[in-house]
């Protein structure tokens, strides 16, 4: 269903971030910034049929960069695992593909209880049960960052528009980041002793 027909029924959605032609010419990083940001800070049940495979590899990205697939279930849980092996293999990751789904596997292989403190899930992950499956994720072609950066160039409109410096909403949101940028690199400044550029 397309953004306009959910928002005409009441529901929300995410809407592609604008930003403006003068800060994408002096940043070309903040169309990358701009789609990380919706991936990670959007609800699922917000985002467009578009944007949703990218939500989902993203998380998985994310959380088993962070911590491996024990991670990854302990805090993205399994309710999804169908759509993220779907989008997975929209994104060309059907390597990524069978490895997620060779850990849910395991994962259901034996009765679980949820981890409950630090020291179990240290305990948990020092028995190795799911390392095979991140070692094979490690070895897959193309990396889930290159396949985002991919999706995000075939579907950039669904995530971020340009727009001209005379429009409000354009400006009003450059302002804020470059607030934010400035902010950002005074706190880099204080805690480093040096000037960063970014």
């Amino acid at each position: 269903m397309s953004r306009k027909k959910l928002g005409e029924l009441g529901l929300e959605t995410t809407a592609p971030r604008k930003v403006s032609r003068r800060l994408l010419e002096e940043k070309a990083y903040i169309v990358w910034n701009e789609f990380v940001d919706i991936l990670a800070m959007s609800q699922y049940a917000h985002l467009s049929t578009k944007q949703r495979p990218a939500h989902l590899v993203f998380w998985y990205y994310s959380e088993v960069e962070n911590g491996g697939h024990m991670q990854y279930f302990e805090n993205r849980g399994t309710a999804r695992i169908t759509e993220t092996v779907a989008a997975l293999e929209l994104l060309g990751c059907s390597c990524h593909a069978k490895v997620l789904t060779g850990a849910v596997t395991q994962l259901k292989s034996k009765p679980r209880s949820r981890i409950r403190s630090v020291e179990e899930y240290v305990e948990t992950a020092l028995q190795g049960e799911f390392d095979r499956f991140d070692d094979e994720y490690a070895k897959c072609q193309p990396t889930l960052d290159k396949a985002l950066e991919g999706y995000l160039a075939r579907n950039e409109s669904e995530f971020v528009l340009v727009g001209e410096t005379n429009d409000p909403e354009v400006l009003e949101r450059d302002a804020k980041m470059e607030s934010v940028g400035r902010q950002v690199m005074k706190h880099m400044k204080a805690k480093f002793g040096r000037d960063y550029r970014f």
